[in-house]
């Protein structure tokens, strides 16, 4: 199966009030298993979307995330990354998109798409960045939490930092979406029959 680990990092939890300051995209083919690193990916900072014209520039925040992402959107305010508008945002996204999953013969791309909260969370912020009219993800979601969930002794299902330390890791979560987006598809290496042990993954 090919399947698209794609992680966000915003600026809050609302996705019609608060902004993307980035996305990261990792494109797995789980019959042909390949370094992580090498495997294709995409990697956007996002300059902050105009809701009117006569509107600054400005990133619309809630306090939890500042304290997480505020020193990324100062980078990218500044031009000490490279950045995209919204706009472009929306074009490159489906251009990596399509490019891995082939359209139908009604021109639509269908995605698997893996994520820890991708459905609850990153796909409400991508509707405000996107239309979909050629790139489709299906309903069912891949989310490493029910790989590592405890049924007798948890209460919810284990974040992405609890599910690395249950499969081995190193619980640390970067948050950053390239690094998270990988950690996702290690999580899910785990339950593939052709896949290496953990410290290869």
């Amino acid at each position: 199966m090919k399947y698209a680990s794609i992680d966000i990092e915003t600026t809050g939890l609302d996705p019609y009030v608060c902004h993307i300051l980035e996305i990261g995209i990792v494109v797995e083919d789980t019959t042909k298993l390949t370094p992580i690193e090498e495997l294709p990916k995409l990697h956007l900072y996002v300059r902050p979307k105009k809701i009117a014209e006569w509107m600054p520039d400005k990133y619309r925040w809630e306090e939890k995330a500042k304290e997480m992402n505020g020193a990324m959107a100062d980078r990218i305010l500044n031009g000490e990354v490279e950045s995209v508008s919204a706009f472009a945002a929306h074009f490159l996204i489906k251009k990596f998109l399509i490019q891995h999953f082939p359209a139908n013969g009604k021109g639509v791309s269908t995605v698997n798409a893996a994520g820890k909260n991708f459905a609850g969370f990153d796909l409400p912020f991508l509707r405000q960045y996107m239309d979909f009219d050629t790139v489709r993800f299906r309903h069912r979601v891949i989310d490493p939490a029910m790989l590592f969930v405890d049924w007798e002794n948890d209460d919810c299902l284990p974040d992405l930092s609890e599910c690395k330390r249950r499969a081995g890791l190193d619980g640390t979560v970067a948050h950053t979406a390239i690094e998270d987006a990988q950690d996702v598809i290690r999580l899910i290496r785990f339950s593939l029959p052709n896949a290496k042990s953990a410290s290869e993954v």
